[in-house]
């Protein structure tokens, strides 16, 4: 997994930080854990939702 390259200098604004951390962790869990319906409402849910969608066709479901 590539390494966030983004300068977050402070002072932090936080629309800012709230977007680059969800990027990132939407990355990271897509990447690393196989039930992402827990964190489909707290995550980059379009994201989150095609993955759950191409896992589920990737394990041959319909």
């Amino acid at each position: 997994m590539p390494v966030c390259t983004i300068n977050l200098a402070k002072p932090w604004q936080k629309d800012t930080l709230v977007s680059v951390v969800t990027d990132q962790l939407t990355s990271y869990m897509v990447a690393h854990e196989p039930n992402l319906f827990p964190w489909a409402s707290v995550l980059d849910t379009p994201r989150v939702v095609e993955a759950i969608n191409k896992n589920k066709w990737d394990m041959g479901g319909e």
